[in-house]
């Protein structure tokens, strides 16, 4: 009993440490992360389509292809952080809006974490490219592509790995605004709200 009094008490503590955001600034809070991250992630596909393009045209043997490569992820980094950064922009939220707001949060965080998981794969097969270049007839190629896969997969696990952490963190207040504690004539009490 005097652990579920102790337990009780920290999280009304905590509750009223650090408050509570209105719901409009936390659609604000998860709309600014995603804009953001996808203003990143836009960045790094510019830069890679145009340094790309610039070196495929410029380069010869292994850089070439490390360029081509990496015009080709900047081409499509671009798109799909443009695509995120529309969907930022007009995210719908239906009633109760916590809760829904709350399952847009887990979804981000779920296909960050398959992300970084495909990251990791990227890096591994640069790795093998690198490797098989040693013994293949088309070793600039494969030394190139393998340079290239090693780079983004980096990146964008970095990148993942960092918006999935900073996402939890507006998770964390989401949770903070659903249930609150508070002390009641009769004791004290946890509220949902929905």
């Amino acid at each position: 009993m005097k652990k579920l009094f102790l337990i009780t008490l920290f999280l009304f503590s905590a509750s009223l440490i650090f408050g509570q955001e209105s719901i409009d600034q936390l659609v604000l809070d998860q709309q600014n992360l995603q804009q953001n991250a996808m203003l990143v992630l836009g960045g790094w596909g510019a830069a890679n389509a145009i340094t790309g393009g610039i070196g495929m045209t410029t380069s010869t043997g292994t850089m070439r292809h490390f360029h081509q490569m990496n015009f080709g992820w900047g081409v499509i980094n671009a798109g799909i952080a443009a695509f995120g950064f529309y969907g930022a922009m007009n995210l719908e939220l239906s009633d109760p809006i916590n809760i829904t707001l709350l399952n847009e949060n887990y979804k981000l965080s779920k296909a960050l974490l398959f992300n970084a998981g495909l990251d990791l794969g990227y890096i591994a097969t640069g790795f093998y490219l690198r490797e098989r270049s040693k013994l293949a007839s088309n070793h600039d190629r494969m030394l190139g592509f393998g340079n290239s896969l090693i780079l983004q997969g980096a990146f964008l696990f970095g990148f993942d790995v960092t918006v999935h952490f900073l996402n939890a963190k507006v998770a964390n207040a989401i949770h903070a605004n659903i249930i609150e504690f508070g002390v009641t004539p009769g004791g004290v009490g946890m509220l949902l709200n929905f």
